[in-house]
């Protein structure tokens, strides 16, 4: 089974290692990464959104965003910073318009093709009432989420016909980052699934009811 037709339409991503929140950051540098590299061996890019429409991450969470922007540009992503990422001394990362309105821009960036967020908690529904799910829908990018972005997983996907993903892309940082940086490869156009058993385990889709 290819892996379009596995990771296909209205399906998410149920990780295979959760996020720990008080593990050590690591980043593996042995981590295989030739598989951002096409057949004429040219390196393959991804422009991609990094955003927190939930909780504000702690300023304490810049030199880990910094981590995870080196393993992502290592890979072959160009990561775009929202400006709604840290808490701003309110307790929030900006009002749930603010979320949304940082959330829309990233859609509207026609070279940008994969959005993650990379907070979580009990505020991801504050933006709900903002987006413009035609743009969305018309983007036909890939939300990434985890935790209460569940709520923005699936009013994209049931809004749109997106493809929505339930993983936290700060996965990459912590225990087995290497396991998750080789996984997280497959899940992109152009990339050869290391395995077929390992595409398996990071692409076990949860199908959303509606």
């Amino acid at each position: 089974m290819s892996k379009t037709a596995f990771c296909k339409h209205r399906r998410s991503l149920n990780l295979l290692c959760k996020f720990k929140e008080k593990a050590v950051p690591v980043c593996h540098e042995n981590a295989d990464f030739s598989l951002f590299y096409s057949e004429k061996g040219i390196f393959m890019s991804h422009k991609i959104g990094i955003t927190a429409c939930s909780n504000p991450m702690h300023p304490s969470f810049s030199a880990d965003l910094a981590r995870l922007c080196q393993i992502l540009r290592k890979l072959g992503f160009d990561p775009v910073l929202s400006p709604c990422l840290f808490d701003n001394g309110s307790g929030f990362s900006g009002t749930g318009a603010e979320r949304a309105d940082a959330l829309m821009n990233l859609y509207c960036d026609p070279e940008i093709t994969d959005i993650f967020d990379v907070s979580g908690g009990d505020m991801a529904n504050e933006v709900l009432p903002y987006l413009d799910f035609s743009v969305i829908a018309a983007s036909g990018k890939r939300f990434w989420g985890y935790s209460d972005l569940t709520t923005i997983v699936n009013a994209v996907t049931t809004a749109t016909g997106n493809e929505s993903m339930l993983y936290q892309v700060r996965n990459l940082l912590y225990d087995h980052s290497a396991e998750q940086i080789t996984l997280f490869q497959n899940a992109f156009p152009g990339s050869l699934p290391a395995s077929s058993t390992s595409l398996a385990h990071f692409c076990r889709a949860i199908t959303w009811k509606v």
